[in-house]
């Protein structure tokens, strides 16, 4: 049974930081459990997106950690951290779509690494698209696709 995200005495500054500037996280002490709806809520540049990124492995914390599964992923090596982030989806900010690219392209992109066979990714595609209600779409580029439609992609990608 999945036990979720915590986060345990988490701290992160930037590197580039001079000496004596506050972190942007400071001792962050908190619990997402699996399943659930958590808002991560805060002022412009109070850290959200931070947090964000190091719960997805993407930065790692200047001091604390970050346990998934009660298994330290904060302190894993990156090969080990690309292995889980298999079962992780991320949605960005920003949503990462590459408008030039093909609705289906778009969502081929994090499947090649997987080493998986040319049919298992096709088969993948089309039942993640027709999820998303955009299987009519797969050929278009992302970069004609309406707001709502962008964030579905990236929820399909994800």
């Amino acid at each position: 049974m999945s036990q979720g995200l915590a986060c345990r005495d988490l701290t992160f500054q930037w590197p580039d930081r001079r000496r004596g500037q506050p972190s942007v996280i400071q001792s962050l002490n908190a619990t997402f459990p699996p399943g659930a709806v958590s808002l991560i809520t805060g002022a412009t540049g109070s850290g959200k997106s931070t947090l964000l990124y190091l719960m997805a492995g993407l930065l790692r914390p200047t001091a604390g950690e970050i346990r998934a599964d009660d298994q330290p992923v904060s302190r894993w090596r990156s090969r080990h951290l690309d292995h889980w982030r298999r079962d992780v989806g991320i949605v960005f900010q920003h949503l990462a779509i590459v408008p030039d690219l093909t609705v289906a392209e778009n969502l081929l992109m994090p499947l090649i690494p997987r080493r998986t066979t040319w049919s298992r990714m096709q088969r993948r595609i089309t039942d993640v698209l027709e999820k998303v209600d955009l299987p009519h779409l797969a050929a278009v580029p992302a970069g004609h696709l309406s707001g709502g439609q962008r964030q579905r992609l990236a929820m399909a990608r994800a």
